[in-house]
């Protein structure tokens, strides 16, 4: 035997097994149907006041429950490489003057880390990136949410001439 490198052993990895490639789809899959058929049993079997505003507060749930349902490989990989522009844009943030930049985009895109950070654990990736997108809309109209709570009291409390 030479000294060279031995012969690399066959990859386990859901991207290389399309095997278990398939059987992550179809779980991601079954979950979003699932997820999408609960909140339409749900909207059907209460008042309609009350099924709208669930849909609408829950409209993240259901976005990320359709990124399961496509499962789409393309959506997924482009969903996993916003962390390197949130790093981007939080390095910006940090290094940048003001009070927009320290008061609301180092929490926003601290906060938007901080959610890759929690959910790279999970590993059915489809499902990953549909966590990550619901929890991105959420923190974000949260976010924004807070902006506009904090622009109205400043504008409030300003003295008329």
């Amino acid at each position: 035997m030479s000294a060279s490198a031995p012969p690399a052993a066959p990859s386990s990895s859901s991207n290389d097994d399309p095997n278990k490639k398939s059987r992550e789809a179809l779980i991601s899959r079954i979950a979003g149907l699932g997820i999408i058929v609960a909140i339409v049993i749900y909207a059907a079997v209460t008042d309609p006041n009350v099924a709208f505003a669930a849909i609408l507060f829950g409209l993240p749930v259901v976005i990320g429950a359709v990124v399961m349902l496509i499962s789409s490989d393309q959506l997924t990989t482009k969903t996993e490489e916003w962390q390197t522009g949130f790093q981007q844009k939080l390095a910006f943030a940090r290094t940048a003057d003001g009070k927009f930049q320290r008061w609301f985009k180092r929490p926003l895109y601290g906060g938007f880390i901080g959610l890759w950070k929690l959910t790279q654990s999970i590993k059915l990736r489809h499902v990953r990136a549909a966590l990550r997108l619901t929890g991105l809309l959420y923190f974000a109209g949260i976010m924004i949410y807070l902006l506009v709570t904090v622009v109205y009291i400043i504008v409030a409390l300003e003295p008329v001439s």
